[in-house]
């Protein structure tokens, strides 16, 4: 290994990424002060009772949820981590190989667990046979591959081509045929480095059915946008999170009830104290909607 990597990822990047996650540990522990402060005031509503109850009893997790599996060695024991020797790990999912760079698996599988405020799926709401799925903020690409058997063709659409190349390139090479992946940002316009929906599926609007999963950092509006041909036709279906920005539930639930869909949240509250200034600091994660023929 080149002298200057191995002394910046030995030491340098790991006095820094000490520092940091200090830091936001100072933050997290404050807040989660204020929550439980907040809730002794008597004035939180009364669906919050049960994560902040969690709160209390486990402690700061983004995921407030009875059963949260995080850091239970059960779950480490079911699915351990792998490592190709450089930057990139990888583990089996449902008998799948999926590639990972930075981000640790137990979150993302922590994060879709039934019960997770963060879920995009039910078992009444998810994608179907011969269906079209667009991952919009695909990132390791987990979503799409829990659901590639049986999906016609699966958009990716991840804008850091840096970080996220690399392992999408690696756990979907068994899918060629049906994979499509676009190393662009989500956006209500078309240039080098935008795409907008409508674009995309533009010859896929006959298409039996789309599913639309959306996790774009608060952008998730923008991307909509772009998608007001999409939004028009039958049969198709949205789960779109709602939780990094202060009224994005409210703002996109109306978005789409505007334009006739019927629409539902996701289960429970995300405890978000990095993406929010108020207290509690919990917000819904995820808004689904459907608008059937």
């Amino acid at each position: 290994m080149n002298p200057i990597k191995f002394v910046w990822r030995n030491i340098l990047a790991r006095k820094y990424l000490w520092q940091y996650f200090s830091e936001v540990g100072k933050i997290w522990d404050d807040r989660l002060k204020e929550t439980l402060a907040f809730a002794e005031e008597g004035s939180v509503k009364s669906d919050y009772s049960s994560s902040i109850a969690y709160l209390r009893e486990n402690g700061s997790t983004f995921y407030p949820y009875e059963g949260n599996i995080w850091g239970k060695r059960p779950f480490l024991l079911k699915y351990p981590i792998f490592w190709n020797g450089q930057d990139e790990t990888y583990m089996y999912y449902k008998g799948k190989k999926i590639w990972c760079k930075f981000r640790p698996f137990v979150g993302i599988i922590v994060e879709q667990d039934k019960r997770s405020p963060h879920r995009y799926f039910t078992d009444s709401f998810h994608v179907e046979e011969g269906e079209i799925f667009v991952d919009v903020g695909a990132a390791e690409g987990m979503i799409s591959l829990d659901s590639i058997d049986k999906v016609k063709k699966a958009y990716l659409i991840e804008g850091n081509e840096e970080s996220w190349k690399g392992p999408l390139e690696k756990t979907f090479s068994p899918y060629k045929e049906k994979t499509n992946i676009i190393y662009k940002f989500a956006a209500d316009h078309c240039d080098a480095e935008n795409i907008s929906l409508d674009e995309l599926l533009k010859d896929d609007m006959e298409a039996k059915g789309i599913m639309v999963k959306m996790d774009v950092e608060g952008n998730e509006m923008n991307v909509l946008r772009g998608a007001e041909r999409l939004l028009q036709r039958d049969n198709v279906r949205f789960a779109v999170c709602t939780y990094h920005q202060e009224g994005d539930e409210e703002k996109l639930q109306r978005f789409f009830e505007e334009r006739g869909y019927q629409t539902e949240f996701s289960d429970g509250y995300m405890w978000v104290p990095l993406f929010s200034e108020k207290a509690p600091y919990l917000r819904k994660g995820v808004l689904r909607a459907w608008k059937n023929a």
